[in-house]
């Protein structure tokens, strides 16, 4: 063909060509001036680099510097960009990646080998694991990765504008890194301003959405929304920190039984936004009969008028309902414990109205309200026992007696 039929497109545009012929392509005049990648068009699959390789592009269209053989546990052989794609290869088959591997440099797009099993993955939990990654990169846009690497946590949590991902632990629209029943990592970057976690997901990894939508690098993310499939069990450590989304729970009562790891794992807390279930905002967030127990942090932050904890709920937990933004909250009458700063600073956020209906005072920490300063209407019959019980007295100015 000529030159001129793909003319006007980007210097480095790929052209994706059967894998028998890409040798030829990449010797023929003008096909030879693009970069040519193999294509599996059986499988609609990218034909991944050899074992002992990996692929990558640049913004400024040079090879990279590689510091060290020691990210790799391989003698680097060459490092070559020809073509608008750059080829490192190893003395032999390429089965790990190191942290900061890749730090500092403008890759745009990588290429993993099948036969990486180790990826350097962001797993800090707060107290403990690695807070580094290969991967920390303000320039990368596109990860294929063609094997299935052991994840550990979240391999791109320091990458803010990555698009897409492919390969077998990609999600289908390319947006998200699964591996099992967790999802490890999102695609800061992708376009999209909605995005549903697949219902097969039971744990969001640790950073999974980290910064997802913040500028606090500098980088503001299209992302607006998420919707949070039933299936979530488990939320791990910092899963959405400065992630400043609408959440849509799809079941209220799959929530209340949720881990979170911290109150960063919460996008309820981080979003600061009125919540949704099942697609309906709501003003009133009522938990349901079924619930006897709720978990740290499920509702820290939430953004609603009213809340009503129904009279089967027995225990508070730690940090529940802290930083709540509600005008009224009732107490059911069968709660017995409430936990470490469950109600704090409410009436900073115009909590007005606190009532408690258990006629025997609930268990409650010394800051258990930190912070409240408004009226706690308890049942009439039982003030002077509230008055005189233990915490319960630190606040016995704004005890006040009510006929519920």
């Amino acid at each position: 063909y000529d030159n001129y039929v793909l003319a006007g497109g980007p210097a480095d545009r790929t052209l994706y060509v059967p894998e028998a012929a890409k040798s030829t392509y990449q010797s023929t005049t003008p096909w030879k001036s693009y970069r040519i990648m193999g294509y599996d068009y059986t499988n609609n699959t990218i034909t991944p680099p050899a074992n002992n390789e990996i692929w990558y592009t640049t913004t400024d269209g040079k090879a990279i510097g590689i510091y060290s053989d020691d990210y790799f546990d391989q003698t680097i052989v060459s490092n070559t960009y020809q073509n608008g794609l750059g080829v490192i290869t190893f003395s032999g088959d390429l089965t790990v990646i190191k942290h900061n591997a890749f730090t500092g440099h403008q890759i745009k797009t990588l290429y993993i080998p099948a036969s990486v099993t180790t990826l350097p993955c962001f797993n800090y939990d707060g107290s403990s694991g690695d807070n580094e990654a290969a991967f920390n990169s303000s320039y990368l846009e596109e990860v294929h990765i063609a094997g299935t690497p052991k994840l550990t946590g979240n391999p791109f949590a320091l990458c803010e504008h990555i698009k897409k991902f492919s390969g077998p632990l990609a999600t289908a629209d390319g947006r998200a890194l699964v591996q099992g029943t967790t999802l490890y990592s999102y695609a800061f970057g992708s376009p999209e301003a909605e995005f549903t976690i697949p219902s097969t997901v039971k744990t969001i990894g640790i950073a999974a959405f980290y910064h997802a939508s913040g500028g606090s690098s500098g980088v503001e993310h299209n992302i607006q929304k998420i919707n949070i499939p039933a299936s979530v069990t488990t939320i791990k450590f910092d899963a959405f920190y400065d992630c400043r989304v609408n959440v849509n729970i799809a079941s209220l009562e799959s929530w209340c039984k949720i881990t979170f790891g911290n109150i960063y794992a919460n996008p309820i807390y981080t979003g600061g936004k009125p919540v949704s279930v099942n697609g309906s905002q709501i003003s009133t967030l009522t938990i349901p009969t079924t619930i006897t127990s709720i978990n740290k942090w499920a509702f820290a932050g939430v953004n609603v008028d009213t809340i009503e904890i129904t009279d089967n709920v027995t225990t508070i937990a730690d940090n529940a309902f802290d930083w709540n933004k509600a005008k009224t909250i009732t107490i059911g009458k069968k709660v017995s414990s409430i936990g470490v700063c469950a109600f704090r600073d409410t009436d900073s956020y115009n909590t007005t109205k606190l009532y408690v209906k258990a006629t025997t005072p609930p268990n409650i920490e010394s800051n258990t309200f930190s912070g409240y300063t408004n009226t706690i209407y308890v049942p009439s019959s039982k003030l002077s026992t509230y008055k005189s019980s233990y915490n319960w007295r630190d606040y016995s100015s704004q005890l006040q007696g009510y006929t519920f």
